[in-house]
């Protein structure tokens, strides 16, 4: 199961424009989005995933098809119940937040962001820019966990990956148009694997997963997707190394909006994705159906600088609620985290979190408060610049 959660989410549409500043750069905006969120919702503990957890095939927000998705690895809800609660809690955040902590990374010279609490360097991330070329890396303050992701005329064309303790070696690569190559080694040889990601006309058509004996590579499953009229994926067919259908996906749309998503494994429906939208195309509702229960997210816009979602796991479990304020630059200033009871009808804070930006329009702090009010943390982001 580790291989689907390490997989989910390589999923961009890649426009980059070849300037010192990423605010088109949807694929670096996501990676560095994705990051922070991780570290503020996981307590800034060092941990550093492999791939963002997105939608495999859809984009936030109003969902609508990419009809390039080059960068699509899996689908974050094809393991829904495997997802542990502090990620989706990351997919939730992470899916309505528009711009980019950080907005400026310098075209003549390489540039490091630090997180620092109070006297400890808890991450740090590094961006360097020559021409075309933008490489973006991450580690831990011993470095023992590192993330180094290369951007190439707006395409994620590598990610690397390494865990010096543990002994696993990431690594993806795309060649070309056509094909995508990612392995993993581990210090266990059993649980090494490869997965190579298909293309036809720049759209995804077959992902095939193999076991590693050796210097030997074993077909285990394919992934075949089937596309409709308007050449978006309508059905999924994943079969076993003797070519017999296990598990499949369909796909409904309403205009360019997925309304719904269901899952079938050995023809059973197992689970299923619905989509609910406002009449200006934004999400309103997502339900998630499983043999676990019901859950639900549910959207609001109370001002054009606010959105709320109330993630509702079930009937006799406290709901969490996320309120995020925007500035005028439309850039996070303000997440509140709320858990509600039922029994009693209220809301009691949790977390909170507020964010400053320098001149440049880069992060600069995050404060943490506690459920009393109380500054438990002030996380500082300090920037150097080096000769590239």
């Amino acid at each position: 199961m580790l291989k689907k959660i390490l997989f989910s989410g390589l999923s961009f549409l890649i426009l980059i424009q070849s300037n010192a500043q990423i605010e088109n750069n949807s694929a670096l905006q996501k990676t560095i989005n994705s990051a922070i969120v991780y570290q503020a919702l996981n307590d800034f503990d060092h941990n550093i995933p492999v791939a963002v957890l997105v939608p495999g095939f859809f984009f936030a927000g109003a969902f609508k098809y990419n009809s390039n998705p080059k960068f699509n690895e899996n689908d974050f809800y094809q393991d829904f119940e495997t997802v542990n609660t502090s990620d989706r809690y990351q997919s939730i955040i992470y899916e309505v937040i528009s711009k980019p902590f950080i907005r400026y990374i310098p075209s003549d010279s390489a540039m490091s962001a630090r997180f620092i609490d109070g006297s400890r360097l808890t991450f740090e991330l590094g961006f360097s820019k020559s021409g075309d070329t933008i490489l973006f890396t991450q580690s831990d303050p011993k470095k023992t966990k590192t993330k180094t992701i290369k951007f190439l005329n707006g395409d994620m064309v590598s990610v690397l990956f390494k865990d010096e303790k543990k002994k696993r070696h990431y690594s993806s690569q795309l060649y070309g148009d056509s094909i995508r190559i990612a392995d993993m080694r581990e210090s266990v040889p059993d649980d090494n694997y490869r997965k190579v990601i298909r293309y036809k006309s720049g759209i995804l058509n077959e992902i095939s997963d193999y076991s590693v004996s050796g210097l030997s590579f074993i077909l285990e499953s394919r992934e075949v997707y089937i596309f409709n009229e308007q050449n978006k994926p309508s059905l999924k067919l994943r079969m076993n190394k003797k070519g017999k259908i296990t598990d499949s996906v369909k796909y409904f749309y309403h205009d360019d909006l997925v309304t719904l998503t269901q899952y079938f494994n050995q023809g059973q429906l197992k689970r299923s994705v619905s989509n609910h939208y406002n009449e200006t195309g934004r999400i309103d509702e997502r339900v998630f159906d499983t043999y676990l229960g019901r859950e639900v997210i549910s959207y609001f816009y109370p001002a054009e600088n606010i959105i709320e979602t109330i993630f509702s796991p079930g009937s006799d479990i406290p709901k969490n609620k996320f309120i995020l304020k925007f500035d005028i630059n439309q850039r996070l200033a303000d997440m509140e985290n709320l858990r509600i009871k039922e029994e009693y009808g209220n809301a009691k804070l949790k977390s909170r979190w507020i964010s400053d930006y320098n001149d440049k329009g880069n992060l600069s702090n995050i404060t943490i408060l506690n459920s009393k009010g109380s500054i438990s943390r002030i996380i500082k982001i300090e920037y150097s610049y080096f000769n590239p």
